[in-house]
């Protein structure tokens, strides 16, 4: 049984699909990175992240804000994904997880609600998943009880 579980964990890491991450690019998407933001949105979603991170608020603002924009796929694509595509945000490499972690801090209604929203949890993959999935679910419920229990307007 050690062999059968030993076999399956290796097929499982060495899937192309999980190697690549994102989702298969459609068929007919020959071209990639041609509508991909990443090369706009990236540096303004760093530039204000850092802002943020030291307590500017208007950038935290603007920080939630081209983060959402990051998160579509597009036809975004890194070196090695041959013919998957990938959100934006993931062209950030090893940034993503600290934007990741910075989002999870914010207290803004948007902030939290982007944090707790599936499209985020579209985006989560490997550790990140394990680590803010279930913060984001958790989230999720909050936001669904608070909305819950609002007096009409």
């Amino acid at each position: 049984m050690k062999f059968a579980q030993t076999a399956v964990a290796i097929m499982l890491l060495f899937s192309p699909a999980l190697i690549a991450g994102g989702r298969k690019a459609p068929p007919n998407m020959q071209a990639f990175n041609v509508t991909c933001p990443a090369k706009a949105l990236l540096p303004k979603l760093d530039f204000q992240y850092h802002r943020c991170h030291i307590g500017d608020e208007e950038s935290c603002a603007q920080f939630v804000s081209l983060f959402r924009h990051a998160i579509p796929e597009y036809d975004c694509q890194r070196s090695f994904d041959q013919d998957y595509i990938v959100p934006a945000l993931w062209l950030a490499d090893a940034a993503t997880e600290d934007y990741i972690r910075l989002l999870s801090h914010l207290r803004s209604p948007a902030a939290r609600e982007l944090f707790a929203s599936e499209e985020f949890r579209s985006v989560l993959d490997g550790a990140l998943a394990e680590e803010f999935g279930p913060l984001s679910r958790r989230a999720a419920k909050r936001l669904a009880t608070s909305k819950s229990h609002r007096p009409p307007n």
